[in-house]
């Protein structure tokens, strides 16, 4: 039997294979597809299979061209050392007076 878990952390490319089945999972079953038309009637599921696609994409050609995923900064992180400086330069520019 294999674990899926192992697998997917070290193969990204079954990783993204994974997303764009879930892709096709989503569409299939809540897309709403209008049999006349051919296309699917409910937007929110079509944006969402958009999203799964898209990050498979981003993790197989991550994994194609070896890019190393650098250290995300936690948000507002440079604006929030930005702001403690500029309150630190005004505290002692009043101190200073």
């Amino acid at each position: 039997m294999r674990d899926l878990n192992k697998e997917i952390k070290t193969d990204p490319f079954f990783e993204a294979r994974r997303y764009v089945k879930n892709a096709h999972d989503a569409l299939r079953d809540h897309g709403k597809l209008n049999t006349e038309t051919g296309r699917y009637e409910d937007p929110k599921y079509v944006k969402a299979a958009g999203h799964y696609l898209w990050s498979g994409v981003l993790i197989a050609l991550e994994a194609a061209f070896h890019v190393e995923e650098e250290k995300k900064k936690r948000k507002g992180e440079d604006t929030r050392a930005s702001v403690d400086n500029d309150i630190i330069d005004k505290c002692e520019t009043l101190m200073a007076a």
